[in-house]
């Protein structure tokens, strides 16, 4: 058994281990913690380069240190750097790598130089040669140009992978691209080292084929790492489409597409603003339309009051002159508080949408019946009230919803001569009905569709009487929908048969 194999499998699975639990916390710790670990581990690469430690796999295949442990492990950092962080903290850690490589190379050859000019030396008369980079350019030149390589390909070869292979899994994106990396490493460096054909057809293959084991034995940490493990982090930027040269040219990139975000994000901003403003401008140009309808109808009861105050000062002492000239101004001012408070409904409506809080139903119900009982049982009607049986609690804004209740009673009430006029609530479904029922006058079924529009009043409702602007049903209607409930009509033109609206509001 080659012991000396199996230990340099340990120690590229057990060094790649450590730097991915070092990224694993890197949130905690930050980037830098791994990019200095990587850029270490190029000067001590340089320094096993230099003495040449290499292990035997078979007779005819050897894989040296340097190539089959550091190597692997430092294109592994910069691949999760660009596959979980994205293309800056890649860009950046390559920039560190390379940098410290020269370095290392340069301060090798300093110490090189300084055995070779008199004065200097080694301790213990020990072989230069032995210790120090190999003085030939052409391997340092090969060495250095493959490195390189390698460090921006692998980041180009991975998203071409996820560019143009969207099925395969993330982690088998991954695995290959490091495969084909690490064997173009090789390719190059003997491409370029080999003084012949011969020397690189010799070592080519072996070279390539120990990559091809490096490669195969991280693969399987690569998959558990960026398939479990690396997606559960907050900065996971995974499969992101980008160019496919984005490691060398994605700054450019970057802005641009951050550019073409915060422009739509500005133009969305813009548009949901102007449509705030034309809702705001609509409703205003609404307010001031009914405003500018109601001044109008507004000047014909203050004209007949003012015919009646002036009709009054001539009557002298005839008592029932008075006494009818001051009914006619009462009518007129009652007709004059309808108007004012249906101003004032509708403003409220055409404010902001209102707050609203969980109001139990029967209780709402039991206030609405209070206000209005009196105004049916002074006309001889049978004023009835019906509860839930249960508690039902439903969100609303208590007072316009209470205006909308009173309106349909307060229209029952007038429309009614005799009868009953009867207020329920009681649980529909998941849903809470409320229902105003009365043996009035009715609504013909062609008049129904029309009944929520502005203005609209039945002829037979005109006959009956004067009261009334046409509005109390839009006004109900909208309520109702501004609580996210409906509201439905049944009647039928027939004696008697009167009218029931029903409201239907969704439960807390």
């Amino acid at each position: 058994m080659n012991f000396n194999f199996l230990l340099l499998i340990f120690e590229l699975l057990a060094l790649n281990s450590l730097l991915l639990a070092i990224h694993r916390l890197s949130p905690r710790y930050g980037i830098i913690s791994i990019v200095g670990i990587s850029a270490a581990l190029v000067g001590m690469m340089r320094f096993a380069s230099a003495i040449s430690v290499y292990v035997t796999v078979t007779p005819d295949l050897r894989i040296t240190y340097a190539s089959g442990l550091f190597i692997p492990t430092i294109l592994l950092v910069v691949l999760v750097l660009y596959v979980v962080e994205g293309i800056i903290p890649a860009r950046a850690a390559i920039v560190t790598i390379i940098g410290v490589d020269l370095l290392s190379f340069l301060v090798f050859s300093s110490l090189w130089l300084h055995t070779l000019i008199p004065g200097g030396g080694l301790r213990a008369d020990r072989e230069v040669t032995a210790l120090l980079v190999n003085p030939s350019l052409r391997t340092v030149l090969a060495s250095s140009v493959a490195f390189g390589i390698d460090l921006i390909g692998i980041g180009i070869l991975f998203q071409a992978l996820v560019n143009h292979l969207p099925r395969l899994p993330l982690w088998a994106k991954s695995g290959l691209t490091l495969t084909v990396i690490l064997a173009i490493n090789n390719v190059v460096f003997w491409a370029l080292a080999s003084e012949s054909v011969d020397e690189f057809v010799a070592f080519t293959p072996g070279s390539v084929l120990s990559s091809l084991i490096s490669a195969l034995l991280l693969t399987p940490v690569l998959a558990v790492y960026l398939g479990h493990i690396a997606p559960r982090l907050p900065h996971f930027r995974g499969l992101e489409r980008r160019p496919t040269f984005a490691l060398l040219f994605g700054s450019y990139g970057q802005i641009e597409r951050r550019l073409t975000r915060a422009e739509t994000a500005l133009r969305d901003l813009m548009a949901k603003y102007i449509a705030e403003v034309d809702d705001e401008r609509t409703r205003a140009n609404r307010l001031r339309d009914f405003i500018n309808e109601l001044v109008h109808d507004m000047r014909n009861p203050l004209a007949g009051i003012n015919l009646r105050i002036q009709i009054l000062g001539r009557t002298g002492d005839n008592p029932e002159q008075r006494q009818r000239q001051l009914e006619a101004v009462q009518l007129q001012l009652k007709h004059l508080s309808t108007m004012v408070d249906t101003v004032v409904d509708i403003v409220r409506l055409e404010q902001a949408p209102h707050s609203r809080e969980g109001t139990d139903l029967g209780e709402f119900l039991s206030e609405v019946f209070a206000a209005t009982h009196v105004n049916g049982e002074a006309k001889g009607l049978l004023m009835t009230l019906t509860l839930p049986e249960q508690a039902l609690t439903v969100p609303m804004d208590r007072v316009t919803l209470a205006r909308a209740v009173i309106n349909l009673m307060d229209n029952a009430i007038r429309y009614t001569e005799t009868g009953t006029v009867a207020l329920a609530g009681y649980r529909d479904g998941d849903c809470a009905a409320i229902t105003v029922t009365d043996t009035g006058i009715g609504i013909a079924p062609d008049e129904v569709a029309h009944i929520y529009k502005r203005h609209f009043r039945s002829p037979q409702a005109a006959r009956e009487t004067n009261e009334g602007l046409g509005l109390g049903l839009a006004i109900v209607k909208r309520v109702v929908e501004e609580h996210n409930g409906s509201i439905s009509v049944t009647s039928q033109k027939t004696p008697s048969s009167g009218t029931r609206f029903t409201i239907t509001l969704p439960c807390a």
